[in-house]
């Protein structure tokens, strides 16, 4: 028989010792305690308590302060409990601990069939829900067996279910969204073609030559669909599926589910990672994700590092942070010389330091192998400082705009859902017209921050004529 709550004894300690660990508090949540391997049902551990038919007694050790017990490794006919249904409370001596009473957990038996009802073996069935310890993204993956059967386990017979179903070409029509308790017999999931999404595209070098063999990583994202306050509003994600380019360098997921979210992500040896941009998937759509440019790391930086009397420094720290894929560090030898490699064409940069001397940096406009960087003493005056000159606010505005409109141009249609209607108000402090032009195509819901994004630009050089551009938004409006 398994247990139905969870009964404890703490004994305050100055510190905590196995098999339980609690963490010290200090006013800090403490999320769980990890007790020793389950008893038997039935053994008490509590002093002077005899078996407990229905419960199950531990003990265990924890530091003073505010604690919470969180069971962990629930029996399968047993549901978790969340953080907000167990107490957390001022432990400063020994005391009994709430019982913590676990629900009931129920089983839930289905079939998966294609458009003309019959079963389907071998789809993979995903139940997604959400883990009350907060650890991953919780939910089960199963595969259909013979007559397109499958078994699930450990449901909350109350909350809401989303079920996800599919085979290499067919999908549910996105998230079928049941209620365990309400479904009498075998739950019936239909899968189709016409509702799968699928993602496809090209993956080149910066010069146009198509890669093969790179690995194409599909990030999956969509949120919880529960009834729990605790993970209503939490969205999960993370690797699907992943799939290597051909020998045309070509990529494609084809069994994707309409309404779910995602982004192709693409590695190769030699190359840094590129990312396409997230998509929602649409029910029998195919998404082009374009040309994706892998960028190669074949760039690199040799030379020496030097005191200011010219003299070799070794044992120097040489590294670069965000001219290539991940940082490169390298220590010079004894002539102070020093290389760092894996890193993108182009500028870039090279990083020194060294205790007792100063931290040093210095520019290359493309690979090097005589870059010399000269380190002073923290002893000796710095280097005088050479500002360069800076663009015209001018030549800002008109960067900023050129921006702006590219942005526009390949996220405007969509910009409600991307968060490109941000380019519309941006561009009211440069280009007002324009700006109003992006407002119409969404409706003219940014006229009035448009307007009033003009007239404070307008206000820092002229006030009465700011004032009359605001007046005239108010009256249109």
């Amino acid at each position: 028989m398994c247990p139905e709550s969870w009964r404890a004894r703490l004994k305050a300690k100055s510190r905590s010792r196995s098999p339980a660990m609690v963490s010290p508090s200090g006013g800090l949540l403490v999320r769980e305690v990890w007790t020793c391997p389950l008893l038997d049902p039935g053994v008490c551990l509590a002093p002077g308590r005899g078996p407990l038919s229905a419960r199950l007694a531990y003990r265990i050790e924890a530091r003073p302060g505010k604690v919470q017990v969180q069971p962990n490794a629930i029996p399968k006919t047993y549901l978790g409990l969340w953080s907000s249904d167990c107490p957390r409370l001022e432990v400063a001596a020994d005391r009994t601990w709430p019982d913590l009473k676990l629900r009931r957990a129920t089983e839930l038996d289905g079939v998966v069939v294609d458009a003309a009802g019959q079963p389907v073996v071998g789809a993979e069935v995903i139940a997604t829900v959400p883990d009350p310890r907060g650890h991953g993204w919780g939910g089960t993956r199963t595969r259909t067996g013979p007559g397109g059967t499958f078994h699930l386990e450990q449901l909350d017979p109350d909350d809401t279910l989303p079920l996800r179903a599919r085979t290499r070409e067919a999908t549910t029509d996105g998230t079928i969204v049941i209620t365990p308790r309400t479904v009498e017999g075998k739950l019936k999931l239909t899968i189709d073609p016409k509702f799968a999404f699928r993602i496809r595209g090209l993956v080149t070098d910066r010069s146009g030559k198509r890669i093969a063999g790179a690995r194409a990583q599909l990030q999956w994202t969509r949120n919880y669909v529960t009834a729990h306050p605790e993970a209503r509003s939490i969205g999960i994600g993370g690797a699907l599926e992943s799939c290597t380019t051909s020998e045309a360098g070509w990529f494609v997921f084809r069994d994707l589910w309409p309404g779910d979210r995602y982004k192709v992500i693409v590695v190769a040896p030699g190359y840094g990672k590129a990312e396409a941009l997230e998509v929602t998937g649409k029910a029998g759509a195919t998404h082009d994700c374009g040309t994706i440019v892998l960028t190669g790391i074949e760039g690199h930086l040799a030379g020496r590092a030097v005191g200011s009397d010219g003299r070799p420094i070794a044992g120097a720290t040489v590294f670069n942070r965000g001219d290539g894929p991940r940082q490169v560090e390298v220590l010079t030898d004894d002539q102070g010389r020093f290389r760092l490699e894996s890193m993108f064409p182009g500028t870039k940069y090279a990083f020194a330091r060294k205790e007792g001397y100063r931290f040093t940096g210095k520019k290359s406009d493309g690979d090097a192998d005589d870059l010399t960087i000269t380190l002073l003493k923290t002893t000796e005056p710095p280097p005088a400082w050479k500002p360069e000159a800076t663009a015209s606010f001018e030549d800002q505005q008109a960067f900023a705009r050129r921006i702006l409109v590219r942005l526009w141009e390949k996220f405007g249609e969509n910009a409600e859902q991307n968060g490109a209607s941000s380019c519309i108000l941006n561009m009211a402090r440069i280009d007002p017209e324009l700006a109003l032009q992006w407002s119409a195509d969404q409706g003219h819901r940014y006229d009035g921050r448009v307007r009033q994004a003009a007239a404070e630009m307008l206000a820092e050089q002229d006030g009465p004529e700011a004032l009359a551009t605001r007046r005239s938004g108010s009256s249109r409006g």
